[in-house]
């Protein structure tokens, strides 16, 4: 789940960028009938807002990592139940919200490649720990419980990261 090397996207929202775009023009008619200073601070920091919202997303999508690993190394019989860990590590010192991560399961051994089944998983990522000396990185980790029902090599393949912004 690295996003070194893999491009980074922006995907505006339609609904939102409308009740934004919404808010400013209240704020500017609001202004425009009372011309109050305050109404123009409130104006022109609606017009900063966004753009500070899509920097920082982007700085820190561009450093957050983790990914999909089970810890067992023993083999499992068919009916036992194996745990998946997924983490999202964050090394910066702001976090978001929400880091959506759609996971595909597949048997390698048994299944065809288009009877894999999909996962979508909602983890925050937690800002680095300000106080500490080696600002040790933040981590969100969530353990999935999952019976196998075939035996089998299981693949877990990471199809997209999605970052919210702030």
């Amino acid at each position: 789940m690295n996003t070194h090397g893999n491009k980074l996207r922006l995907r505006p929202r339609p609904f939102r960028l409308l009740g934004y775009l919404l808010w400013v023009g209240i704020t500017a008619a609001s202004f425009l009938m009372f011309r109050s200073f305050l109404l123009l601070f409130f104006l022109s920091f609606l017009c900063l807002l966004p753009l500070l919202s899509i920097a920082v997303g982007w700085w820190i999508a561009a450093a957050v990592g983790g990914g999909v690993f089970v810890p067992m190394a023993e083999p499992i019989r068919r009916g036992e139940e194996v745990s998946p860990v997924v983490e999202v590590r964050n090394p910066r010192l702001l976090g978001t919200l929400d880091v959506r991560i759609d996971l595909r399961i597949r048997n390698a051994f048994l299944e065809k490649e288009d009877d894999a089944g999909s996962l979508t998983v909602s983890l925050p990522a937690v800002a680095a720990s300000w106080f500490r000396k080696d600002r040790k990185e933040g981590r969100s980790v969530l353990r999935m419980p999952l019976a196998v029902t075939r035996l089998g090599t299981y693949r877990f393949e990471i199809r997209e990261v999605a970052i919210q912004d702030l």
